[in-house]
This record gives C-alpha cells, structure tokens and sequence, in this order.
C-alpha cells in the first residue's frame, strides 16, 4: 500500500538497484613495460631509458637517459658510459650532446654538470654534482639524470654498458652502494 502512494521513491529505489547490479570495477593492467619495477633489476640501480633503441636508420638522430632508480643520498656521479659496436669494434653512432635531466637539480635549479667522448674508443664519460642548499645536501629516488643526444653513422649494433669507472657519492664523497646496472643497446641493422 505504502508503495503505491510514494511513486518517486519506487522509482529511486528500481535505479539504485540497477545501478548498483549493472557497475563494474574497472580493471587496469598497470603493466608499464618502461617502469623500472617491471625492467627485473634490484635497487638502488642505474639503468638506460630506453634500454633498446631499434627504430632508427642511418643519418637519424636519437637520445637515451641515464636513468636513476630508488638511489638515495647522492651528491655526486660519475657516469661512465661505454657504447661500443658488437661486432667489428668500431662505433655506429657519435654522441652529439649531452643535457641535464631533472634528477641532480636542486630546487634553485642548480647543478653542475660536465661531460667528455672518446668515440674513438666509445666511451662518454658524464659529472654529475648535486648543488647543496639551505635546506638539502642531497638527492634521492628515481629520474632521468641526463639524457644523451646522438647521430646513426652506420649500420650495426651499439652496446650500453655502465663503465667500471661508474660512481655515486653521497656529500662527504663516500661511495653510495648500487645493487645492479642495467644494459642497453642501439640496434641500426637495416637489410
């Protein structure tokens, strides 16, 4: 009897429990391949972005980052990147520049960065130094530190490696621990 005098509230009542039985939870694959907790290396480490560049002909231009992930309290880096060809031990690309990234900038937009090549043996060598201010000494997490611009000469396969000379510091020039470092490649293989 109730229900025939309230048609308004019948009426709210039938959409809610269509609603309620017609709404699903969406589901997300959130399966980044570029997220570093999906590249399978351990932190704190340091690794290439993107780890395989395979899309580029002779005479294009393309970049990767030095990318950080999860280190903590770093003031310094030497990052000693070898990119040496696989096969026939010369070099199928020339590094063009190097730019910093956001990772060792401080909140003034400070850092101090340098950088040298030998393409003759393929090795860049990139300083990274941590600005202190007021009310930091150091950085941490997960970001790009610098990003690499270079240019295909030649066709073949270039190897990423991290160099034994690779080093971070923290702001009294003690060694900070980095569990692994990844690889990478820039594969101009053109039939």
């Amino acid at each position: 009897m109730v229900w025939t005098y309230h048609r308004s509230a019948r009426a709210i009542v039938y959409i809610a429990v269509a609603l309620l039985f017609s709404c699903n939870d969406a589901e997300y694959q959130l399966d980044n391949e570029f997220d570093p907790a999906n590249l399978g290396i351990e932190p704190p480490a340091a690794f290439f972005h993107p780890g395989v560049i395979d899309t580029l002909s002779v005479g294009d231009t393309g970049s990767f980052q030095l990318y950080s992930y999860n280190i903590t309290g770093v003031a310094g880096a030497h990052l000693n990147v070898l990119y040496r060809e696989l096969y026939g031990g010369g070099n199928s690309i020339t590094i063009d520049s190097v730019t910093l990234d956001p990772f060792f900038v401080n909140e003034n937009n400070e850092c101090i960065m340098f950088w040298e090549d030998d393409r003759q043996e393929g090795i860049l060598d990139v300083f990274l130094f941590y600005r202190p201010t007021l009310n930091t000494r150091t950085t941490s997490g997960t970001g790009s530190m610098a990003s690499v611009h270079f240019r295909v000469e030649s066709d073949g396969i270039s190897e990423l490696l991290y160099g034994e000379s690779t080093r971070f510091v923290d702001e009294v020039n003690s060694p900070v621990t980095i569990n692994e470092y990844g690889v990478g490649s820039i594969d101009v293989t053109n039939p």
